[in-house]
């Protein structure tokens, strides 16, 4: 007669808690929700994990150091694609920002890349030199104009419109601060 032997396993040990760099991520029924997003916080190395402020089940991977915003400009007004709060510490920014526009009765567009630099005291901000700004436009849209400004203690990305169109802006950008 022959036997068969087998040695039964264990459950296998599920973790408990999930170390970021910034908090602790717990999972719930054995379950941790992984997700991704940007964020304006800086850090050095432009991504991190992060736990649920709350120390709850999320946990996620940030590029870090990102600006972001949308706008919408009919005729020749302006609108402020992106606002950052620059913080109250005397800093150096370094922004590379890309922009594109649509207009939304023709469907002609646009597209910028703006290179510019801006420090603050903590209190106040200044452009350190105009912005690099390479643009491309459909010939309906040349008018258009995009600027990298200082106003307050905030770095703004505005557009400037044309007259009788509507345009929808989105931009995305990142920086480095010392």
């Amino acid at each position: 007669m022959s036997q068969i032997s087998a040695t039964l396993k264990s459950t296998p040990s599920v973790p408990t808690s999930f170390i970021t760099d910034d908090g602790t991520a717990i999972p719930v029924a054995n379950t941790l929700n992984l997700l991704a997003r940007d964020t304006t916080d800086n850090n050095v190395n432009g991504l991190r994990t992060k736990a649920d402020p709350s120390g709850g089940d999320d946990l996620y991977v940030e590029l870090t150091n990102r600006v972001r915003g949308t706008a919408t400009v009919s005729g020749a007004t302006t609108g402020d694609i992106i606002t950052l709060d620059l913080g109250a510490s005397a800093a150096v920014y370094r922004f590379h920002l890309h922009v594109t526009g649509r207009d939304t009765g023709t469907g002609d567009g646009l597209g910028y890349s703006v290179f510019g630099s801006i420090k603050t005291d903590g209190a106040t901000a200044t452009v350190i030199k105009t912005a690099f700004t390479d643009g491309d436009e459909d010939v309906s849209l040349e008018d258009a104009q995009m600027d990298f400004i200082a106003s307050g203690n905030n770095m703004i990305l505005r557009a400037t419109g044309v007259a009788a169109q509507t345009i929808s802006y989105a931009a995305y950008g990142y920086y480095i601060v010392v």
